[in-house]
């Protein structure tokens, strides 16, 4: 049951989150930090320098993004942050902070250097 007084601390915590010192304007000489998640209905990320929230991005999934497999959604969480975050990280070493194990291991492996040396080769044929 929703009451007055759950109303107001709901929007006490809404002011709380967006106002200093949670919340700073970005700082393009320092570097950024992207965190992400998903969970089964929504994916969400945030934008991050020195510890403090610079910009927060979610969205709820399409019925059929939430049926991919649990990796799918992180990678595609990570996808959407760098989309949403393109004008904060654009020409900047970026590091992305995910949770989920498998998929941080996936980008420890050769194969994506292996990836990249294929297509600087395609390009320069």
């Amino acid at each position: 049951m929703w009451t007055d007084q759950l109303d107001s601390a709901f929007r006490r915590l809404k002011d709380l989150v967006v106002s200093a010192p949670v919340f700073r304007f970005f700082d393009p000489s320092k570097p950024a930090v992207i965190q992400t998640d998903s969970s089964s209905t929504g994916i969400g990320s945030c934008l991050l320098q020195d510890g403090h929230h610079v910009a927060y991005a979610s969205r709820a999934l399409t019925d059929a993004e939430t049926r991919y497999a649990q990796i799918e959604k992180e990678l595609l969480a990570v996808v959407f942050a760098t989309e949403k975050f393109f004008q904060y990280i654009y020409g900047k070493v970026t590091v992305v902070h995910s949770d989920h194990k498998p998929l941080e291991a996936i980008f420890r492996k050769p194969i994506r250097q292996q990836l990249l040396d294929y297509t600087e080769c395609c390009y320069d044929c």
